[in-house]
């Protein structure tokens, strides 16, 4: 199981890097940074990425039914 976790956490890792402008914004944000987020496809985890225009970094791997926004605090 956990080997199919971190094949699904890559994938996403790949989707991000691969198109993270078309990425979702996080609905439930509404603060002043670019916050996006990618579902796991089997797994209810977020990749949870603050966006730049020089970079974008990894702020969270969430759950999504639990805790939601505990991220908050790292945010870009």
């Amino acid at each position: 199981l956990g080997t199919e976790f971190l094949a699904d956490l890559q994938f996403a890792l790949d989707a991000i890097r691969a198109a993270t402008g078309s990425l979702a914004r996080l609905e439930t944000y509404s603060g002043p940074h670019d916050i996006r987020r990618v579902l796991l496809k089997r797994f209810p985890y977020a990749v949870v990425v603050g966006c730049r225009p020089e970079e974008v970094a990894v702020v969270a791997v969430a759950h999504t039914r639990r805790r939601p926004l505990y991220w908050l605090k790292r945010t870009v």
